[in-house]
């Protein structure tokens, strides 16, 4: 089994550039590993 894993900067990022290949890699039997680089804090 191989593993896709996909960095992003932003946790809504994967639903617009890479959602649909990870929904893809996953179908196919892959693991996949999403990680996001963010601090977590909410700033208005």
């Amino acid at each position: 089994m191989g593993t896709l894993v996909c960095f992003h900067a932003h946790p809504d990022d994967e639903a617009i550039l890479t959602g649909g290949t990870m929904r893809l890699a996953a179908d196919a039997g892959l693991r996949v590993v999403l990680v996001l680089a963010t601090c977590g804090r909410l700033l208005r």
